[in-house]
Formats: C-alpha cells, sequence, structure tokens
C-alpha cells in the first residue's frame, strides 16, 4: 500500500497516509477536507450530533465513546476498527475453506489468528467469540433448511437417500 501511495502520489495528502479509500481521496481532491472532518462539518453537527464522529483512528481514546463490546463480564472487548472485520472476514473465507467435518475448526482457528495477531485480542476471547460468531452464522441457516425440508415433506433421512441414489446415479 505504501508504495502505491509512493507511486500516485497519493502519500502526500496527509489525510490517506493512513487510511487510504476512494472516497476520502475523493472528497480530499473535491472540497480539500478529509472525509472525517467534511463528516463532522456538513452532517453531524447540522443535525446537532456533537458527539457524532468516524472513528479514522482505532488507537484514539475518546471519553464516553459506546462500542461495540465492552469490559462488562461475558463480553468478548475485540477492539478492531470497521475495515478490520474485512480482513476477519477474508481469514474466514480461508477457514471455511480448510476441508474440516462442518468447517469445525478452521472457521475458529483463522478467527482466532485474525483477532490476536492483528488486534491483541486475547486467546480465551478470540475462541469465544469464534465460537459464539459460528453458531450465530450457522444454526439459523440450519433451522431455516429444516423448516423448508418440513414443509416439503422431507426428512433429513429422506434427503440422505435422495442425495446417495443421485451420487449412485451419478458413479
Amino acid at each position: 500500500m505504501k508504495q502505491v501511495g509512493e507511486e500516485t502520489g497519493l502519500a502526500t495528502i496527509p489525510s490517506l497516509q493512513v487510511y487510504p479509500s476512494a472516497t476520502n481521496f475523493l472528497l480530499v481532491r473535491v472540497s480539500g477536507t478529509p472525509f472525517a472532518e467534511f463528516s463532522k462539518q456538513r452532517i453531524f453537527s447540522p443535525l446537532g450530533l456533537t458527539h457524532t464522529s468516524w472513528r479514522d483512528d482505532h488507537t484514539r481514546i475518546v471519553k464516553n465513546r459506546a462500542i461495540a463490546y465492552s469490559d462488562e463480564d461475558g463480553d468478548f472487548h475485540i477492539d478492531m476498527p470497521f475495515s478490520g472485520t474485512f480482513l476477519i472476514q477474508a481469514l474466514l473465507v480461508v477457514g471455511v475453506a480448510v476441508p474440516t467435518p462442518g468447517a469445525v475448526g478452521g472457521f475458529h482457528y483463522f478467527y482466532r489468528l485474525g483477532t490476536t495477531v492483528f488486534y491483541g485480542a486475547p486467546n480465551d476471547r478470540a475462541v469465544g467469540a469464534a465460537l459464539v460468531l459460528h453458531a450465530i452464522s450457522f444454526v439459523p441457516v440450519a433451522i431455516v433448511g429444516l423448516i423448508l425440508l418440513a414443509q416439503e415433506g422431507l426428512s433429513l433421512s429422506r434427503a440422505g437417500a435422495i442425495a446417495r441414489t443421485g451420487a449412485e446415479e451419478a458413479a
């Protein structure tokens, strides 16, 4: 990313040195104002949102900031910028591509890897969050699938028999 910035001249624009994005680039070029400042002046302040801002520096301490995870007992408190979710998502794609029964293991390993290595999350919290995330993303889909099977008058054993018959015919 640094090399691209230097080759294109974008590295000389202060607001793009940390978080380059097409939106930030266009706003700086058109208005001369970085995205966070533009939003504050043109959106948040006119709406009376005096304590609202973009989290453009996830290490900055903001007094009374509401966060997705907190230090309360039972919460995960994995602190990462919004853009970090895209990195975690990419790692999860790799994790589910690893052939394991029911994607168990690969999903959890790559989530733990991403949150501990890139965002400094403690291992126990990362593993717990991975388990909860997997359950949240898997269980509703499985329930909907079972409901749709029932609506079609199928059971799991009947669907398995149909799949085996299809596999035998293909062979």
